[in-house]
């Protein structure tokens, strides 16, 4: 957005990760309802994620934020597979 800092990078990264992470709370019926393949791509996801926010925080890294977004892919193909073994 217009108004974003690079001050507020860390803050706004530990949101979003927080909101991603939202899921545990229902991990109970998560695990119950999900198929086992459905569930292991859901949990790579997350790792997939999880591991990018790394590249995105570190600003020292070259091509850093490139490798950030092959995570987030790696993350959301995951995801998709996730929907695709579910329905």
């Amino acid at each position: 957005t217009w108004f974003y800092t690079s001050k507020l990078r860390v803050l706004s990264t530990a949101f979003y990760a927080g909101m991603g992470f939202m899921f545990l709370m229902a991990i109970g019926p998560i695990v119950r309802n999900l198929p086992t393949i459905s569930l292991v791509f859901l949990l790579c996801g997350v790792c997939a994620y999880s591991i990018g926010i790394f590249f995105y925080i570190r600003r020292d890294i070259s091509f850093g934020h490139g490798v950030f977004h092959l995570f987030v892919l790696a993350g959301s193909i995951c995801h998709f597979f996730t929907m695709v073994f579910l329905v």
